[in-house]
C-alpha cells in the first residue's frame, strides 16, 4: 500500500487531505466525520452523520481504516473498490490520506423588483483638521459636528480614542456616523466605509460587499454552510443540538467560521481592511437566525414550535464576532413567526409584492414559506416541505452545483436532453431538473396523476434490484460517477410529499382569505431554484397556483436582495419594520382543512 503521503505518529492519527496539504489530528476509534467537523472542513452530511444519506463521501487514497459497513455497501456499491467511503462510517485505526470533494456552486442573480433611494444609515462626515483646545477632545468634536449640522448623541470608546490620537498628530478627521442611533462609531483619516449583506442559507451562504458611500454592490461570495456537516436540513441540526451538550456552540462556530472565510475573501479581493466594514445585515430562516446569535433552537423542535423572538435585532459586532470592525452594527432581518424568518422578510422587501394589491410569494426550500398579500394585510405560513427538491433523500439528487443536471426534456422516443451546470459529465439532478423531469414524465404518460411510474416498453423504464420501478435519465458510461442516474418510484413519492406540502399551504391561505388564484396579480417565486426553474413545469406539477405564466416572477435570492436593501436604504428598512404590524402568522397545523388539502395535493 502506498504510504508516501503519510507521516506516522504513534500517539495520534494523522489525516492528510490532498491536494491541499492539510493535516488534521484525530483519535483512534472516532469517525472521520467527527475530525472533519472539529477542524472546520465542510462536507455534506444531510442525515447528520447517521449513515443514511450517502452524501459525506470521501476517497481514501492510502492508510488504515475500518472495513466498510452495511450502510456503505448499500449506498456506495462498487465505488468502495476504488476507495470511496462515507466519512460518518469510517472509524480511524491509523493514519489516512484522503481526498474530499470540492464545492463549486452558483450565486443566484436577483431580480430587483423594488427600488428604494440610496440613503445609507452609516455615513462618513469629514471634519478636516481641528485645532486642539479646552475643555476636551470630546467637546471639540461635538462642536465641529454641530457646525456640520449634526447633533451627536454619543461616541464609542473606539471613536474617542482614535480622535484623540489624530488630534495629537495634527491629522484630518473623518467621523463614521450612525444616523439611526445618532452615535459616532469610529473616527478615520479617510472616508472608506463598507457594508456586507448576508443570506444565511441552510445549505449555502452568500455575502455581498457594498460601498456605503454610493450603495454599489462591489462583489459577492458563496460558500457551503459549514453546518451541513451536522445535517443538511434544520430539523437534523435541531436534533443534534438537543442531543449534544455543546451543540449550539458547535453549530455557531461552524457558521461563523464559514462567514469569516467569506468575509476575508471579499476584503482581500477588493483590497480593503477589516476595520473599514461598519454594517452587516443578515437574513435567514428562524433556526439559522437563532444559530447566528448563539441562541438554542430547542423550542423550534418541540410543540408549539415558537421562535426565540419576533421581529428584528441590532447589536454591535463585538457581540457577534465577525472579522469586521468591532463597532460595526449587525442587523438581523425580522423573524415573522414560527419558522418564517428574516429570509422571507427579505423576499417581501425585494420582490415588489408590496406594490400589488393581491399577490403571493412562495419561497421554495426545506421549509416552504408562503406569503399572501391582500390589500394592506400580509398572511404568512410555513410548511415542512422537506429537502427533496434540494436533492436530499433522492437517489440521484444533489445541490445545484457543478455536475448537476438542471434542465431536462424528453423527446418523442423518451430520450432525455439535458443541461449540466459547468457543462461537465453529470453527477446527479438538482431541484430544477427534478421538477422538469416530473413534468416531462407526466407529459409523456410515464407518470400517472397518482404518481405511479408506468412501464411503456422503453429500456429507460425498468425495475431495479429491489423490484422498484425507475426511470434512467443517463447511463453510467456517460456519467461522472460511472453509475446510472435514475429517478425511482420512491423518489417520486418524496417529491410528491414536498410538492403537496407547498400546494396545500397556498390553497389554505387562498381559501382562508377568500381569494381565487385568478385574482392574484403576481406570484413571486424565491429560493434556491431562483431563475433556473421552468414556470410551465412548476405549474404542471402544482408547485405554484394555476395562474397565467406572465404573472409568475422569479426573484432569485430575495433574501440576499432584501439584506442589501436594508443596508443601502433607510427608507427600505423603515418600510419593512412598518409592515410587521400588518403581518398575521398562520399556523397551518391548526387549520382544520390543511390535512385534507395535503392529501388532495398529493395528486398531480
Amino acid at each position: 500500500m502506498d504510504t508516501s503521503c503519510l507521516r506516522t505518529n504513534t500517539r495520534d492519527v494523522t489525516i492528510r487531505i490532498t491536494p491541499y496539504g492539510i493535516e488534521l489530528k484525530g483519535r483512534r476509534g472516532e469517525t472521520l466525520l467527527d475530525v472533519l467537523r472539529r477542524s472546520g472542513i465542510t462536507i455534506d452530511a444531510s442525515c447528520g452523520g447517521r449513515g443514511l444519506c450517502g452524501r459525506c463521501r470521501v476517497r481514501i487514497l492510502s492508510g488504515i481504516a475500518t472495513d466498510p459497513t452495511a450502510s456503505e455497501e448499500r449506498l456506495l456499491g462498487d465505488s468502495i473498490r476504488v476507495g470511496w467511503r462515507l466519512a460518518c462510517q469510517v472509524k480511524l485505526e491509523g493514519d489516512l490520506c484522503i481526498a474530499v470533494p470540492s464545492f463549486k456552486g452558483r450565486i443566484l442573480d436577483w431580480a430587483l423588483q423594488m427600488r428604494y433611494p440610496i440613503d445609507t444609515a452609516i455615513t462618513t462626515i469629514p471634519l478636516g483638521m481641528l485645532k486642539r483646545g479646552l475643555p476636551s477632545d470630546l467637546e471639540l468634536l461635538k462642536e465641529a459636528l454641530r457646525k456640520a449640522g449634526i447633533e451627536c448623541k454619543g461616541f464609542t470608546l473606539r471613536a474617542l480614542g482614535r480622535a484623540s490620537k489624530l488630534l495629537h498628530e495634527g491629522k484630518a478627521i473623518v467621523v463614521v456616523y450612525d444616523r439611526e442611533s445618532g452615535v459616532v462609531i469610529d473616527v478615520r483619516e479617510d472616508d472608506e466605509c463598507y457594508g456586507i449583506a448576508i443570506d444565511l442559507g441552510t445549505t449555502t451562504l452568500v455575502a455581498s460587499l457594498i460601498n456605503l458611500r454610493n450603495g454599489e454592490v462591489l462583489d459577492r461570495a458563496l460558500e457551503y454552510n459549514g453546518q451541513v456537516t451536522y445535517g443538511r436540513d434544520i430539523i437534523s441540526r435541531i436534533s443534534y443540538v438537543m442531543s449534544t451538550a455543546n451543540g449550539t456552540k458547535e453549530l455557531r462556530k461552524a457558521l461563523l467560521q464559514t462567514l469569516n472565510n467569506m468575509i476575508m475573501r471579499l476584503i482581500e479581493r477588493n483590497h480593503i481592511q477589516e476595520d473599514m466594514v461598519y454594517e452587516i445585515a443578515a437574513a435567514g430562516n428562524t433556526v439559522m437566525s437563532a444559530s447566528f446569535l448563539g441562541i438554542p433552537p430547542h423550542n423550534l423542535g418541540t410543540y408549539p414550535f415558537e421562535p426565540p423572538f419576533i421581529g428584528g435585532l441590532s447589536v454591535s459586532n463585538a457581540q457577534i464576532g465577525l472579522n469586521v470592525n468591532q463597532e460595526a452594527r449587525v442587523h438581523l432581518l425580522p423573524i415573522l413567526g414560527g419558522y418564517v424568518g428574516g429570509d422571507v422578510a427579505g423576499d417581501i422587501l425585494s420582490s415588489g409584492m408590496l406594490n400589488d394589491h393581491i399577490a403571493m410569494l412562495i419561497d421554495l426550500g426545506t421549509n416552504g414559506e408562503i406569503v399572501l398579500k391582500n390589500g394592506d394585510k400580509l398572511y404568512v405560513a410555513s410548511c415542512a416541505a422537506g429537502p427533496a427538491f434540494e436533492g436530499v433523500g433522492i437517489t440521484a439528487g444533489m445541490m445545484a452545483t457543478e455536475g448537476a443536471i438542471e434542465r431536462i426534456k424528453l423527446n418523442a422516443d423518451l430520450e432525455p436532453e439535458y443541461e449540466v451546470i459547468g457543462k461537465l459529465r453529470p453527477r446527479g439532478i438538482c431541484g430544477s431538473g427534478l421538477i422538469d423531469l416530473l413534468a416531462e414524465l407526466l407529459r409523456h404518460g410515464i407518470l400517472d396523476s397518482r404518481g405511479r411510474l408506468k412501464d411503456l416498453g422503453s429500456p429507460r423504464i425498468r425495475a431495479n434490484a429491489m423490484g422498484i420501478f425507475e426511470f434512467v435519465v443517463e447511463w453510467g458510461r456517460n456519467t461522472a460517477t460511472d453509475e446510472d442516474i435514475v429517478l425511482t418510484q420512491q423518489d417520486v413519492r418524496q417529491l410528491q410529499l414536498a410538492k403537496a406540502a407547498v400546494k396545500a399551504a397556498y390553497e389554505v391561505l387562498l381559501r382562508k382569505t377568500g381569494i381565487k388564484p385568478e385574482e392574484l396579480q403576481a406570484v413571486y417565486v424565491a429560493g434556491g431554484f431562483g431563475n433556473f426553474l421552468d414556470p410551465q413545469n412548476a405549474l404542471r406539477i402544482g408547485l405554484i397556483p394555476p395562474v397565467n405564466l406572465d404573472k409568475v416572477k422569479f426573484i432569485g435570492n430575495g433574501s440576499l436582495a432584501g439584506a442589501q436593501m436594508y443596508i443601502i436604504s433607510i427608507e427600505a428598512r423603515r418600510r419593512l419594520h412598518k409592515i410587521l404590524k400588518a403581518i398575521e402568522h398562520i399556523e397551518l397545523n391548526q387549520e382544520p382543512d390543511f390535512k385534507d388539502a395535503f392529501m388532495r395535493s398529493l395528486s398531480f
